[in-house]
C-alpha cells in the first residue's frame, strides 16, 4: 500500500503526465476518466470487460469515499473535523485515515521533518489551501504564529480503535501530499478485485501501473517543467511500479516580481527557494 507516496516539503501540486502510447497494441486498451480531489483521474486497462459504466461508478464511489475522509476542502470531511477539534484527547477516525496519517508521520521521521503533514495552517496562509486566494505573501508575524502549530511530533495515532490526537490544539493536518497517492493505491486494489490486473491509474499526475500493457511495460512521459508549454522531458517504462512528480511551475503565484511556489518548508514557514524545477520519484 501507499506506493505512490511522495517525499516533499508540503503538499504537492498535481502534475499532468502525458501518456505515451506505443505504435501498436496487441489488444484493445480501454479507458475511463473523471474528476476527483480537485483534479482529474484516468484509468487504462487491457482486460476485456463489458460494463465500463459500472466500473466507472465503482471508481467514482471509492474516490469520493476517500475524499470524504481526507479532504481539507470539505468542511464535513473527517480530517476537517479533526482540524477544527481544539482538544488534546483522542478523536475517533476511520481505519483508512489513521493508516494514512501514520504513514505521513513515518515519512516525516525518515525525512528529518522535511515532509510534515502539520503544515495545514501555513498552506492556507500562503494561498494554497481552502481559504480564498489573495495572491499576497503573508507577514512574518503571521508566519511565525502559524509555525507554532507546525510539528509532526504534535500528532499521535492510535490503531485500535482508530483515533488521532494532537498535543497542540491549533495543529492542522494537510494530507494533500499523500492522499492522492493513497487514492491511486486504493483504485489499483479496486481494479484487482474486479480481476483487472494489467492497468494504469493516474490521479492528478500520481501514477501507478499493475502488470503490463500486452506484455510490454507501460510507457509514461514526464513533462518538461515549463509553465507555459506542455512538452516531454523524458519517458519511463513501468511494470508493477509507481511514479510521482512534483514541480514549482504549475501551482504558484507572483507578487512584485517574486514567484511563490506551493512547496512550503516546515522549517522556515515559507515556499522553498532553489534551482530545482521538478523531481520524480
Amino acid at each position: 500500500m501507499l506506493s505512490s507516496i511522495r517525499l516533499s516539503f508540503a503538499f504537492l501540486a498535481s502534475l499532468v503526465f502525458a501518456l505515451v502510447s506505443p505504435d501498436a497494441f496487441a489488444g484493445e486498451i480501454q479507458e475511463i476518466s473523471g474528476e476527483t480531489m480537485g483534479t482529474t483521474y484516468r484509468i487504462k486497462w487491457v482486460e476485456d470487460i463489458s460494463a465500463e459504466s459500472e466500473l466507472k461508478q465503482l471508481v467514482d464511489d471509492r474516490l469520493e469515499e476517500i475524499n470524504r475522509l481526507m479532504s481539507t476542502y470539505d468542511p464535513t470531511s473527517e480530517l476537517s473535523k479533526f482540524n477544527a477539534y481544539q482538544k488534546s484527547d483522542w478523536f475517533p477516525v476511520s481505519d483508512e485515515t489513521a493508516m494514512v496519517v501514520q504513514a505521513a508521520l513515518d515519512i516525516s521521521e525518515l525525512s528529518g521533518g522535511a515532509f510534515d503533514p502539520t503544515v495545514g495552517r501555513l498552506v492556507r496562509l500562503w494561498n494554497f489551501g481552502s481559504d480564498p486566494r489573495t495572491n499576497a505573501a503573508p507577514s512574518q508575524e503571521a508566519i511565525d504564529e502559524a509555525l507554532k502549530s507546525v510539528g509532526y511530533q504534535f500528532i499521535k495515532v492510535r490503531e485500535k480503535p482508530p483515533a488521532l490526537s494532537k498535543s497542540n490544539p491549533m495543529v492542522e493536518l494537510d494530507l494533500s501530499a499523500i492522499a492522492k497517492g493513497y487514492g491511486v493505491d486504493a483504485t489499483i486494489q479496486l481494479l484487482a478485485d474486479q480481476k483487472i490486473l494489467n492497468c494504469m491509474v493516474e490521479i492528478g499526475g500520481e501514477v501507478r501501473v499493475s502488470g503490463t500493457k500486452n506484455g510490454a511495460p507501460w510507457k509514461l512521459g514526464i513533462e518538461r517543467p515549463e509553465a507555459l508549454t506542455q512538452s516531454l522531458h523524458a519517458t519511463v517504462e513501468l511494470a508493477d511500479a509507481a511514479l510521482a512528480t512534483s514541480g514549482d511551475y504549475r501551482n504558484y503565484f507572483e507578487e512584485e516580481g517574486v514567484r511563490y511556489s506551493h512547496t512550503i518548508s516546515p522549517q522556515t514557514g515559507k515556499p522553498v527557494t532553489h534551482q530545482l524545477a521538478s523531481a520524480s520519484v
